[in-house]
C-alpha cells in the first residue's frame, strides 16, 4: 500500500521540476538581448547628446550673427535717413537760388529795356549831343535888372531877349545834368546787379563743386550683406552731380553768363 503512493508522489515532484527548470531557461536569452538594446541606446543617446550641444553651438553663433547685421541694419537706416535729409535741404537751398537768380536775371532784363528805350528816345538825347559850355556863375544869373520891370516906364515891360537866351541856357544846363545824374545813377544800379549776379553764380557754382566733391567722398563700399538680412533700397546719385552732369543746366548758366558780360561790357563803353 505504500509502495503505490510514494511512486505517484516522486512523480508529481519529478514532473514539479520540470517545468521549473524550464521556465528559468526560457528568459534567459531575452536578457542578452536587452542589455544589447540598451547599451545600443545609450550609445545613440551619446550620440544624440553631441549633436545637441554642436547645435546649440551653431545656433548661438547663428544669434550672435543675426545681432550684428540687424545691428548694421539700424545703422544703415539711420545713415539713410540722414542722407534724404541732408538732400532735401540741399535741395531747399538750390530751389531758393534758382529763385534768386531768377529775380536778379529780370531785374537786369528790365534795366537793360529801360536803357534801351532811353537810347532810342529822341527826345532825351536831342539835348545831350550839343555839348555846350558851361558858363561861369556871375554870367549865368539873370542880372536882377531884367527881371525886374522898370518903374520909370508906364506898366510892367517884358524880358529882353537875352534874359530869354540865358533862361534857355540855364534850363538846357539843368536838364544835362538831371539826365547825366540819372544815367550815373542807373549805371551805378546796373554794375551793382551784375556785381550781385556773378557773386550768386559763383557762389552756386562752388556750393554744387563742394556738394559733389562730398557726395563723391562719401560712396563707399557697404559690409556684405547676408542672405537673412532685408535688401537696402537702391543708391540715389546725388542732386548736385546730376546738375553738374546736366547740359541743359550748363548751357543755361553759360548763356546767363554770356549776356552778363555783354552787358556789362556795353555799359562801360557807354
Amino acid at each position: 500500500m505504500e509502495s503505490p503512493k510514494s511512486h505517484t508522489s516522486e512523480a508529481v515532484n519529478s514532473n514539479a521540476v520540470v517545468p521549473s527548470a524550464s521556465s528559468s531557461a526560457v528568459p534567459r536569452q531575452p536578457r542578452g538581448d536587452r542589455q544589447e538594446d540598451s547599451e545600443r541606446l545609450r550609445g545613440a543617446m551619446r550620440s544624440l547628446k553631441g549633436e545637441r550641444n554642436a547645435l546649440q553651438m551653431q545656433l548661438q553663433e547663428k544669434e550672435l550673427e543675426v545681432k550684428k547685421l540687424m545691428q548694421t541694419n539700424a545703422e544703415l537706416r539711420k545713415e539713410l535717413e540722414g542722407t534724404k535729409g541732408g538732400e532735401e535741404e540741399r535741395r531747399g537751398r538750390e530751389e531758393a537760388l534758382r529763385e534768386e537768380i531768377q529775380t536778379l536775371t529780370k531785374k537786369c532784363q528790365e534795366l537793360e529795356e529801360i536803357r534801351r528805350e532811353e537810347r532810342n528816345d529822341p527826345v532825351e538825347r536831342s539835348p545831350e549831343t550839343p555839348e555846350e559850355p558851361r558858363p561861369s556863375l556871375p554870367t549865368s544869373r539873370p542880372s536882377q535888372q531884367d527881371w525886374e520891370p522898370d518903374t520909370s516906364e508906364e506898366g510892367s515891360r517884358p524880358p529882353s531877349s537875352c534874359s530869354e537866351g540865358r533862361r534857355d541856357t540855364a534850363a538846357r544846363i539843368l536838364q544835362t545834368r538831371w539826365k547825366v545824374y540819372r544815367r550815373q545813377k542807373k549805371k551805378a544800379v546796373l554794375t551793382e546787379a551784375a556785381t550781385v549776379l556773378q557773386a550768386a553764380f559763383r557762389g552756386h557754382l562752388a556750393r554744387v563743386k563742394l556738394l559733389s566733391s562730398q557726395a563723391r567722398a562719401s560712396e563707399s563700399p557697404g559690409p556684405p550683406s547676408s542672405p537673412s538680412q532685408d535688401p537696402l533700397p537702391p543708391h540715389v546719385p546725388s542732386p548736385a552731380v546730376q546738375a553738374e552732369d546736366d547740359p541743359g543746366q550748363e548751357e543755361a548758366i553759360t548763356t546767363i553768363q554770356s549776356v552778363l558780360r555783354a552787358h556789362l561790357a556795353r555799359v562801360r563803353h557807354s
